[in-house]
């Protein structure tokens, strides 16, 4: 299979999309929040990114029409519908197997099972819900935000483990993990923010939160490097890699990191014998 030009060009464009989804969804969303009740000022409401600016302006209303409206329509509704709606047609047309289709689309059906290639989208839905969660709850405190932050964490949740949309069983476990700590993490700051443990107590709960997410991401590199050493490493190590082929969380994370410092001997040693024989 030879990838041309126009390939290369729509997997960057939407890897590129992909990457910097979260960030304009929330400067979009920053642009339209409001801060209401001020006791100072002429205006009902100002714009919470910047209090001198009022909501109710002709030059901030030109923003919202000239920006912030184009950005929701053509960005944050229009790149997840119409790639997946090009992603659906293609499927339809050259099938799942289409090599062409599975490296144009890789960033948004890589690893999901052929039933579930819409399931990215669900993915963007929930950004976007907690995005906003976070920017327009602002004006009715943390409580709240925790309140919906946590129902959509659960609802997400939920569907994870009922419709198990990843082809392989140890995604659909670091997906549903992942989740489930997201969750902690946000519950654990209510710890902090009502002031419920002394000083000791926060220090404890902190370091087991930090703990937590970094064996979780060792957890993840893990399990990428021994993919990644077992499929593109030579003979030796892929022997290496498919003995310690394991989906136990624990080992994964404990070799996280010789897996790492393997791949780079491994590409050091490639790259100098590359140099040697040129």
């Amino acid at each position: 299979y030879e990838k041309n030009y126009g390939d290369r060009w729509i997997v960057m464009l939407l890897t590129i999309c992909y990457m910097i989804y979260p960030t304009i969804n929330r400067k979009v969303f920053d642009g339209v929040s409001c801060r209401a009740g001020l006791l100072e000022g002429d205006a009902r409401s100002y714009l919470w990114e910047d209090l001198n600016i009022s909501c109710t302006s002709s030059a901030h209303l030109i923003y919202i029409m000239l920006v912030s409206l184009p950005g929701l329509i053509l960005f944050i509704l229009g790149y997840p519908l119409v790639s997946l709606y090009y992603l659906k047609q293609r499927l339809k047309k050259r099938g799942w197997t289409n090599d062409t289709t599975m490296f144009r689309f890789a960033i948004m059906i890589s690893g999901y099972r052929e039933g579930k290639w819409f399931w990215e989208g669900m993915l963007f839905l929930r950004k976007s819900l907690l995005i906003m969660t976070a920017v327009f709850l602002k004006n009715y405190g943390t409580e709240r935000q925790f309140i919906f932050a946590s129902l959509v964490i659960v609802l997400a949740t939920v569907f994870q483990i009922r419709e198990r949309p990843f082809s392989n069983d140890e995604l659909n476990t670091l997906e549903n993990f992942g989740l489930g700590i997201l969750f902690v993490t946000l519950y654990s700051g209510l710890f902090f923010f009502w002031d419920l443990l002394n000083d000791d107590g926060k220090t404890i709960l902190g370091w087991l939160i930090i703990g937590v997410n970094v064996s979780y991401m060792l957890w993840i590199s893990g399990a990428l490097l021994r993919e990644y050493l077992a499929r593109h490493s030579s003979k030796v190590t892929g022997c290496l890699t498919k003995q310690c082929h394991t989906e136990n969380p624990v080992l994964l994370c404990f070799l996280a990191i010789p897996f790492f410092v393997l791949l780079i001997f491994i590409k050091a040693f490639t790259y100098l014998l590359y140099f040697l024989t040129c």
